[in-house]
């Protein structure tokens, strides 16, 4: 029996020797295993709101990353803070310029997501000054209109009277510039303004005062019709520096006539601003105010 026994230990040895050998898992292996399968596990990083990894920002935006996790598990770093700025989820353009942004898993940092971020400035100013017209436009990328302030000094070539104000509006129109004549404005593309001077018009002497008269005088003036007046429609700006009317009014068999009315504070002179392009012109005229 004794001699059995110390064989049966030799072969029950020999078997553990020959299984540790030829790969049997050991605790240390199979804690192993589980970790690369977690990390395998672990999900890629989506940001639905940013397109093929690119983004623009203007300076001073913000944006907020929509991703397959919540915030508390990600990481967001950037290549450069004075450029793109942090906090959680959420980037800020900062200053003109490039930056990479990361989105990594804080439980896996392997799994991230890197953007590259572009960050420039919302407004393109772009100045003139020709014939009497000093213009300074002011695009808004986002808007895609441009905010125009215009300052007119010279002669009224059309009534032969001087002209001396500033103004601005805002249109869809780009690039508008001084054409060399005083209250003139165009971007060669068949878009433009025109400034006259109406205060020796006597076709304009009973309105001058636009600004004291109620609507109902004013359908007086245009000799409207009840069937007219519902057509009829008037936006008043009143600044320091002057008074602006714009108006739509029925006009026979011309249909209806879009009109924008300007009256300097100081002076008493008043100014007719005519505009084509590529949008109403009674949206262009309700933006007009006159400045100092």
């Amino acid at each position: 029996m004794k001699a059995s026994n110390k064989i049966l230990g030799a072969v029950l040895a020999l078997a553990m020797t020959v299984g540790t050998v030829s790969g049997a898992p050991v605790a240390g292996d199979v804690l192993g295993a589980e970790t690369v399968q977690a990390a395998t596990r672990t999900k890629s990083v989506t940001i639905s709101n940013v397109k093929n990894g690119k983004a623009t920002l203007y300076t001073g935006q913000s944006l907020s990353f929509k991703t397959n996790y919540k915030e508390n598990q990600l990481k967001v770093s950037t290549s450069d803070k004075s450029v793109v700025s942090v906090k959680g989820i959420k980037i800020t353009g900062v200053n003109k310029g490039t930056a990479k942004i990361t989105v990594a898993v804080k439980s896996n940092t392997k799994v991230k997501k890197t953007i590259t971020v572009k960050v420039v400035d919302r407004y393109i100013i772009r100045k003139d000054d020709a014939g009497g017209n000093a213009v300074t436009e002011k695009y808004d990328r986002k808007t895609k209109k441009s905010t125009y302030t215009v300052e007119v000094k010279g002669k009224d070539v059309c009534n032969n009277v001087d002209m001396n104000i500033k103004y601005k509006f805002t249109s869809k129109d780009t690039h508008m510039a001084g054409t060399g004549f005083a209250g003139e404005l165009s971007n060669g593309e068949g878009c433009g303004l025109k400034l006259y001077n109406m205060t020796k018009d006597d076709s304009y002497k009973q309105i001058i005062d636009f600004n004291k008269k109620s609507d109902k005088e004013l359908y007086k003036y245009y000799e409207l019709t009840k069937a007219e007046i519902k057509q009829t429609k008037f936006t008043r700006n009143n600044t320091d520096a002057g008074y602006v009317m714009a108006s739509v009014v029925p006009h026979g068999k011309n249909g209806l006539v879009k009109e924008c009315l300007i009256k300097d504070k100081e002076t008493g002179t008043l100014y007719k601003l005519e505009y084509r392009g590529s949008e109403d012109p009674y949206a262009v005229y309700k933006s007009v105010k006159v400045i100092k």
